[in-house]
């Protein structure tokens, strides 16, 4: 059995790496309604075994998360080689310089505030997945 799968569909997938249901369900609404493939994890191991498990076009994660939090979970995800084209968009309400440093350090390509405009998120969203090929 392959470590890594892909999905042979034509819709890009999302996943939502984030503790709190509400925001996962948020995020979940938003991205479907724009004809998105959703999944979500609520902690970042399972996020990461989500990934290893078939590899989505974009992942949307928070800060802090219980377990494993987003600055590990990224850099345990930049660490496979197969997963260092990954679009990634780090999300928090507590980034300040630090963690937002730390998130990109440790693989975001973007980080964005809690709370956020919608319309920003899938802009930033899709402007990441212009052009990309899924790892």
């Amino acid at each position: 059995m392959p470590l890594f799968g892909n999905s042979k569909e034509n819709k890009k997938r999302v996943l939502v790496v984030d503790d709190d249901k509400n925001m996962v369900n948020a995020l979940r609404r938003l991205f479907k309604s724009k004809g998105y493939e959703v999944d979500y994890a609520l902690n970042g191991y399972d996020g990461q075994m989500k990934i290893y498990g078939q590899i989505p076009h974009l992942v949307v994660i928070d800060l802090k998360m219980p377990q494993l939090d987003g600055a590990e979970t990224l850099q345990r995800i930049r660490r496979t080689d197969e997963l260092q084209s990954l679009k990634i968009i780090a999300i928090s309400a507590f980034f300040g310089d630090e963690g937002r440093d730390s998130m990109l350090k440790a693989g975001a390509n973007v980080c964005v505030d809690k709370p956020f405009d919608n319309e920003a998120l899938l802009k930033k969203a899709e402007e990441l997945l212009q052009g990309e090929k899924k790892p």
